[in-house]
């Protein structure tokens, strides 16, 4: 591979220690398709701040760069596509100051002084307005702050050379998607050592996901986030022409701000989080957890698969197993109720014994009410509130792609006792997660408004925000786990009427 790229793209350097040729200089990296034309997009408009500094890309198909955009394309030799990405590259900083920036930034004024700034010190960021808390240094205090990695400046040294070693050493050992808890705690290592850091005030990364407030007086330099572009005049007008006031996210929302958690929350709330068992329910359910939401008071117990909670009561699925029974005019399911395969919900009529305990439910509010079963038994809740206002409903369908699905289940038989002696084929079970995903769009087809969601979505954080928009609370990021993602996919072998629900799904929710 990598004589290849050196015969068609001489131009190409291939991650060998680099003999510095300019003072000072900027460096992206963009691996992936996505970042990548994130980055061609952007280095245009950058250009125009950098008084003619250069501008390197660290990239994993340099073959899909113009090589007129960068001063230098720089192969990238250890791709993870996660955050390990961005460190990699700068353990040999090709500049003797280097500007490292996130794809998703934009200057809305010259950036002079940061540069200015590392002829004194060591490090310059800025304070994240977020702390992850997959992750924590023991042995750093409390009050040292995370800085945020997507506006990051160096003075190159050996020191600051060991700080960005003992960084990806951290990030490694750590074991967590996000970087900037084991940026701190390396930052913590190097500051006992004599590395001298400068926290630029909140106008030097301003980030725009994120609900942002900036006082008097303080011209915005950088901004931070996927702006829409024609958005971005008017945001950059809003920022710096009416610096004497308070400007804010409240009174400028970029379509992505995170909602501000209210307290407490709206009591006609109430949340059903619904989709297939072993397909994200609980994760999605686990984020609401500081909510103030009623979950039930008879929770499952933590285990193997699912070790951070069910956020699941028993009494909901006593409810919900009993209305299956129903549907099914029996007195016993051949499965367990969320491994039912319903291909037609008849619109029966649910015992007032059931009618009561689900308006017993109804009485604790706002509430939260996970179940897999909710997926053939969500329109009998919906229906004992008919003579109700209903725009504090808000429904959550988690899915994820069936060959995941069918994985996560088979492993669910061999390990769970309950599930002991239970016999399912490949094709059962395949026909389980198409009988109650098609349930769901028949669901969505009425009109009953249902927010999909793709586990992997969650997983990345890239639907994080949408869901406190659409829910009108904050969500609990630090419940993420990337190691909850232990299905592996061969969508080579997914029959294609398996693959039309999971597309179809999949183009609702994006």
């Amino acid at each position: 591979m990598i004589n290849r790229l050196k015969r068609n793209f001489p131009f190409i350097s291939l991650f060998q220690p680099i003999r510095p040729s300019h003072d000072e200089g900027v460096i992206l990296v963009a691996t992936g398709h996505s970042h990548r034309q994130e980055a061609i997009n952007s280095v245009p408009k950058l250009r125009s701040f950098l008084s003619g500094r250069p501008i390197w890309l660290y990239t994993d198909v340099p073959e899909d760069i113009p090589n007129h955009l960068f001063d230098k394309i720089c192969f990238h030799p250890d791709v993870r596509h996660c955050y390990r990405d961005k460190i990699v590259p700068l353990s040999q900083l090709p500049f003797r100051k280097t500007l490292f920036l996130d794809n998703d930034v934009h200057f809305l004024q010259q950036i002079e002084d940061v540069f200015r700034i590392l002829n004194v010190f060591d490090v310059v960021a800025c304070h994240a307005p977020v702390r992850w808390c997959q992750w924590c240094d023991p042995d750093v205090p409390e009050g040292i702050c995370e800085l945020n990695t997507g506006v990051l400046g160096f003075r190159r040294s050996a020191l600051v050379n060991s700080l960005l070693s003992k960084w990806l050493s951290i990030y490694d050992s750590a074991n967590v998607a996000f970087d900037q808890a084991s940026f701190r705690s390396a930052l913590w290592w190097a500051a006992n050592r004599g590395l001298q850091i400068w926290v630029l005030p909140p106008e030097y990364n301003l980030r725009t996901p994120k609900p942002w407030l900036v006082g008097p007086g303080m011209t915005v330099k950088i901004v931070h986030g996927r702006i829409p572009t024609p958005m971005l005049e008017s945001l950059k007008i809003y920022l710096n022409n009416y610096a004497h006031r308070f400007r804010a996210s409240s009174s400028f929302p970029t379509l992505q701000n995170s909602t501000i958690l209210q307290w407490p929350p709206d009591p006609r709330l109430r949340i059903f989080v619904i989709g297939s068992g072993r397909s994200g329910t609980s994760l999605v359910a686990g984020l609401f957890r500081n909510s103030g939401l009623y979950m039930g008071d008879n929770s499952y117990l933590t285990r193997s698969a699912n070790p951070k909670g069910f956020f699941e009561d028993r009494g909901i699925n006593s409810i919900n197993e009993a209305i299956i029974l129903q549907i099914l005019q029996s007195d016993h399911i051949e499965y367990h109720g969320w491994l039912a395969q319903i291909d037609q919900v008849p619109d029966i009529t649910v015992s007032p014994t059931l009618r009561r305990s689900i308006r017993q439910y109804y009485s604790r509010t706002p509430s939260l009410f996970k179940d897999p079963r909710f997926v053939y038994t969500l329109p009998f809740w919906l229906r004992e509130l008919e003579s109700e206002d209903l725009s504090g409903i808000r429904c959550i369908c988690v899915f994820r792609h069936p060959m995941q699905f069918l994985e996560s289940v088979k492993r669910e038989l061999s390990e769970a006792p309950y599930l002991s002696g239970l016999m399912l084929t490949d094709n059962q079970i395949l026909n389980i997660w198409r009988a109650q995903y098609i349930s769901v769009l028949r669901l969505h087809d009425i009109g009953i408004n249902i927010f999909f969601v793709e586990f992997k979505d969650i997983i990345n954080r890239e639907k994080l925000s949408d869901l406190e928009a659409y829910t009108g609370l904050s969500v609990d990021s630090s419940f993420v786990d990337s190691s909850l993602q232990r299905s592996l996919t061969d969508a080579n072998f997914t029959p294609p009427f398996y693959m039309e629900i999971y597309s179809r799904l999949q183009q609702i929710a994006h």
